[in-house]
């Protein structure tokens, strides 16, 4: 067996996810901290506040599973990115989140107890019931106001309530596919938060042993009803997410589109980012430092090289703790800062990244933030987006391995250093897409 193998540790990270795994029902209650307590609105008052809406060109109605003003990440930064691009058009862009988010979806209750809560173009307007907002659309729609449905996250919302919004519009509503909620509520198929699973057969073995299983016996039919009755236009941020959704979704049959939600443009034309010989290189992992982000991996190849003088390990995000292994910077990319994360890792002088995705993401954000700063990357062949981005964008600017004993060797050999040395690296531009805008202003 070879000396540089994956630590035994890693055992150890598994049986403590392992451990701490419980059914998304029961951890539901530790999120009633975060539900929007305020008094519901009116139907009269919602309706004056929605009054801007008439003369416009439209409205966007969209559907997300959390506050974007208020909660950062990837989808709430593209939900921002939309309503910026649909107000240069002239639309109205009408936020609704659940006011009680949820790890799962929402109770299937009565139709007041399904409380949301609303921006309209950015501005809190309060929560309502969803027997009153129906209504306000009804309303709007029948004052002539062109209404378009987007959904981008159901968690924590109730389905077959949102299905009758269907007849709001004249054409199909659109539903994106950020992750796998739509097939598993463990929305990155990690079975026991351990091991991409590839979303098997509801009865299989292998859906049965998972802590998420009786959670997705109840799901998978409320989604497969919910599609059958609005019947979208399903849009994915990338081509080879979309190509893995297909195969999973058995029960969609319709129109799906590549959109992807950021463009990456590699200046060729400077001359190649060289790192000087005298220091060890810069290795970050950026971004959230949590399992589905590869971040034990990580801490893994920090705590067995950190007293290497061939290597300094950096962890650059919003989160994360100190360690005498690696420095930690805080980094928040938000829709105001979302060049963030690119300065930072060229103020840092970061030479490579390791984007560790244990699960196929959909649109990897910092894959596209790393190379845009000129890092070389290195990633797993199996992370959905990330290596076929690397190869699209700079295919000499990163590396590729199988799994972690092929990560760990790199390092031990020092031939991580070989391939970076050779590797003629860029930096880039990365700007945001329109998203939904992209699509439907353009169809």
């Amino acid at each position: 067996m070879r000396g540089w193998g994956v630590p035994r540790t890693r055992l150890d990270y598994a049986r403590r996810t392992l451990n701490a795994a419980r059914p998304l029902h029961k951890q539901a209650s530790s999120w009633a901290s975060a539900t929007d307590q305020s008094v519901p609105i009116s139907t009269a008052e919602l309706m004056n506040l929605l009054s801007v809406c008439r003369g416009s060109v439209g409205v966007i109605v969209a559907v997300s599973h959390d506050d974007y003003a208020l909660v950062f990440g990837g989808i709430q930064n593209v939900v921002a990115d939309e309503q910026r691009a649909f107000e240069e058009k002239g639309w109205r862009y009408l936020h609704v989140a659940p006011a009680a988010p949820l790890p799962l979806l929402g109770t299937y209750g009565t139709a007041d107890s399904y409380r949301l809560r609303l921006r309209l173009d950015g501005l809190l307007l309060g929560v309502v019931t969803f027997p009153v907002l129906t209504k306000c659309l009804l309303e709007l729609r029948d004052q002539q106001a062109r209404i378009e449905i987007v959904f981008h996250h159901l968690k924590g919302h109730v389905p077959e309530y949102l299905a009758t919004w269907s007849s709001l519009v004249d054409i199909q509503p659109i539903f994106w596919i950020h992750d796998f909620f739509s097939v598993c509520p463990s929305f990155n198929l990690l079975r026991n938060g351990i091991k991409y699973c590839g979303g098997p057969p509801l009865n299989s073995p292998a859906c049965i042993v998972c802590v998420f299983g009786d959670d997705r016996r109840d799901h998978s039919p409320r989604l497969k009803a919910f599609f059958d009755t609005i019947k979208p236009v399903v849009l994915a941020p990338s081509e080879v997410f979309l190509n893995l959704w297909l195969q999973q979704v058995r029960y969609f049959s319709g129109n799906a589109k590549v959109v992807p939600i950021a463009h990456l443009t590699m200046d060729t034309l400077q001359d190649p980012i060289v790192k000087k010989a005298c220091r060890p290189l810069r290795v970050a992992h950026i971004g959230a430092s949590i399992t589905p982000k590869g971040w034990d991996i990580f801490e893994e190849l920090t705590e067995k090289f950190a007293g290497d003088r061939r290597y300094k390990f950096y962890q650059i995000g919003a989160d994360g703790v100190f360690s005498s292994k690696y420095t930690h910077v805080s980094v928040r990319v938000t829709p105001q800062k979302r060049g963030a994360m690119v300065e930072e890792i060229i103020r840092r002088r970061i030479d490579i990244v390791i984007c560790w995705s244990i699960w196929p993401e959909a649109f990897c954000f910092t894959v596209h933030e790393a190379l845009a700063a000129g890092a070389f990357v290195i990633a797993s062949t199996s992370a959905g987006n990330i290596w076929p981005a690397v190869e699209a964008h700079a295919p000499g600017q990163g590396h590729s391995v199988k799994d972690e004993a092929d990560l760990f060797q790199l390092f031990e050999t020092g031939e991580v250093q070989e391939r970076f040395t050779r590797a003629r690296r860029f930096r880039g531009i990365l700007n945001s897409r329109r998203n939904t805008a992209d699509f439907l202003l353009t169809e």
